[in-house]
């Protein structure tokens, strides 16, 4: 692979004097002509194809604060696989003393008094999971903070202890309500902003008394855990959102889970994202007319 086709393959934004010095400045004018190079911000080019990508937004930010900015907020987060969607903007916090930042499309740039201790990815830092998750709670951005502290508290990237411990020491935390929120849900043993708002729609009334969350069951060698599961009813229900569960190889893992419950007797209803937030009527209708049909079990004295 040769220098230009090695530039161009990459996430990742570059200084216009090291192209420059790297290709030509012929080679550089004719890459921004064709566009196969974009200019991000004065001086910072980027290969056109990446140049929406978060890790390119994150290195243009690097190259904009001389190293001393640092990826954080709901981006960070992606980052580290804490959550699954990306962010439209990436937060980054700089020092508080830097007032000479350029504008760089798709980043937000946020002076903090105290800098976390970064951690170095290819050509940028970010910051620690749980000192980004404190940095997203005042983001605006689609879906709520609590749904993002949610998702993230439950990816298992976070120190719970440590997300707590910073908490404590910011009790003037925008957005605090969220993330005390989350961390409430949580403890109680919800897992997704999804599943959440099904306990607060679907699953309501005395006949969902019996539901257990959460539920650890091992079948034929395998363990794992329903979401939801009716005991008296032997059903599972399990909350697909629109991104993990939509994969294929998530998709044959689901099923063969449901052929495993079925071997023993339990039926498994999935809800979606859609039937749980535009539907959630007549998602407990369906769930009520599958527990008619399905004797429950004698209780045990």
């Amino acid at each position: 692979m040769d220098d230009t086709a090695a530039l161009l393959a990459l996430p990742r934004a570059h200084r216009t004097a090291d192209v420059r010095a790297r290709l030509g400045s012929r080679a550089l004018d004719t890459l921004v002509e064709t566009g196969d190079l974009t200019r991000l911000a004065r001086g910072i080019v980027a290969p056109t194809a990446h140049a929406d990508s978060l890790q390119t937004r994150a290195s243009a930010a690097a190259l904009l604060t001389a190293g001393t900015g640092v990826a954080t907020g709901t981006g960070a987060l992606f980052l580290w696989r804490a959550v699954a969607r990306a962010p439209a903007s990436l937060l980054v916090g700089v020092p508080r003393e830097r007032h000479d930042l350029r504008r760089l499309d798709g980043v937000r740039f946020t002076r903090l008094s105290t800098m976390p201790q970064p951690f170095s990815f290819v050509a940028f830092s970010v910051a620690p999971p749980e000192e980004a998750l404190i940095h997203a709670m005042r983001e605006r951005r689609e879906g709520t903070p609590s749904a993002t502290a949610l998702e993230a508290l439950s990816s298992g990237m976070l120190d719970i202890a440590r997300v707590r411990e910073l908490l404590d020491a910011r009790p003037s935390l925008s957005g605090r309500r969220h993330l005390v929120r989350a961390l409430a849900l949580h403890d109680s043993g919800i897992e997704s902003h999804l599943e959440h708002l099904a306990i607060d729609s679907v699953l309501v009334g005395d006949e969902f008394a019996s539901l257990v969350r959460q539920h650890a069951i091992s079948v034929g060698g395998a363990s794992f855990r329903l979401d939801a599961y009716l005991p008296e009813h032997r059903l599972a229900i399990e909350f697909d959102g629109a991104t993990e569960h939509a994969k294929p190889a998530r998709w044959r893992k689901d099923r063969a889970r449901d052929t495993l419950l079925a071997s023993i007797g339990i039926q498994t209803i999935r809800l979606t994202y859609r039937d749980v937030t535009e539907r959630p009527e007549w998602s407990r209708t369906r769930l009520l007319e599958a527990m008619a049909h399905r004797s429950p079990m004698p209780r045990v004295a």
